[in-house]
């Protein structure tokens, strides 16, 4: 009897510590919800997923990425908030997004503010961003991963845009971003705040004549289908920063946290190749579909904005503006 009763207890002690290394396993494995505004086409969407698969194989599956795209998690400024919210644990949202946190962050979504992509490159790497983060993080808690290239934003519209004038007076759709704003003003044009998933319809229906985008978006969104004009005024090198929030990034073990930063700055260098091959492509294939490109004097936009972002009425610190033109 003795015998049966150390039998039970043995069988009931493995079962204990099956169950125990069970719950542990579980508790092992963390999904992080991977909220973002852009369709499954487009070209950083698809990095997404790969980042996602590589943070997957560089932790033995114990960190999944889930992703949800196209804003069924929400509009931009509703998932940058969701971080604060813990509705979401990773966006990717441009810094003017974050500009809305932190007012020196607007300036790297100014218009002309980066001379060229070598320059934008360079200040992705800079001490100047890397204060930016930091301020951001003590801000909110949250970490931005890395700096990625989005793309030129280049205007388009239902009519012929040549010089800043031609442009005066027009609805242009904006995100709901404040600094995204001053290009439009500067040029005499009236933006209006749209949410992404609406521009289409805002276009097709006229409650709008033109938006901004790169040209990269106004392909995998269709853009072209109800404007008539692309204008390569390529006002703005935008960017994208994925940022995790600081809830997400504490379940991490530190191992679990260096290979989601590496996979994210990895995808960060990857993407100024791949969005800038779409985008030598893309003029060509506009043209070849009817659509007029348009190459305006962008000296003469530059001009018009550069009043705006020397004026101190701006949310950043002029001393900033000039540090990030100080960048070789």
């Amino acid at each position: 009897m003795k015998k049966a009763m150390k039998k039970k207890t043995f069988v009931r002690s493995l079962a204990l510590i099956s169950l125990a290394l069970s719950s542990s396993t579980v508790l092992a494995e963390t999904t992080l919800r991977f909220g973002h505004v852009l369709e499954v086409s487009h070209p950083l969407s698809l990095q997404y997923k790969q980042v996602a698969d590589e943070v997957a194989e560089a932790t033995n599956g114990e960190v999944k990425i889930e992703l949800f795209p196209a804003g069924t998690l929400g509009s931009q400024s509703e998932l940058v908030e969701g971080l604060s919210l813990g509705t979401v644990d990773i966006t990717s949202p441009g810094s003017a997004f974050l500009g809305s946190i932190v007012p020196d962050l607007s300036v790297t979504s100014a218009p002309y503010v980066f001379r060229d992509m070598d320059h934008f490159a360079s200040f992705t790497q800079s001490d100047v961003m890397e204060n930016l983060a930091n301020q951001y993080h003590e801000e909110t808690g949250n970490h931005i991963l890395s700096v990625w290239y989005y793309g030129t934003r280049h205007l388009t519209a239902n009519k012929p845009v040549h010089t800043p004038e031609d442009a005066r007076g027009m609805k242009i759709r904006i995100p709901d971003a404040s600094v995204y704003a001053l290009f439009p003003r500067s040029i005499g044009a009236n933006p209006t705040p749209i949410a992404f998933s609406e521009v289409y319809l805002g276009l097709q229906q006229g409650v709008v004549d033109g938006q901004e985008n790169p040209l990269s978006v106004i392909q995998s969104h269709r853009f072209y289908e109800v404007q008539d004009n692309i204008v390569l005024t390529g006002h703005l090198i935008d960017n994208m920063m994925p940022v995790i929030s600081g809830f997400a990034w504490d379940k991490l073990s530190e191992e679990q946290q260096q290979a989601v930063s590496d996979a994210f700055l990895k995808a960060a260098e990857e993407s100024i190749g791949i969005i800038q091959e779409e985008e030598d492509t893309l003029k060509t294939a506009f043209i070849e579909r009817g659509i007029n490109v348009i190459e305006p004097d962008t000296d003469a936009f530059a001009e018009a904005a550069r009043t705006y972002l020397t004026s101190n009425d701006m949310r950043w610190d002029q001393e900033l503006f000039q540090s990030i033109q100080d960048i070789q």
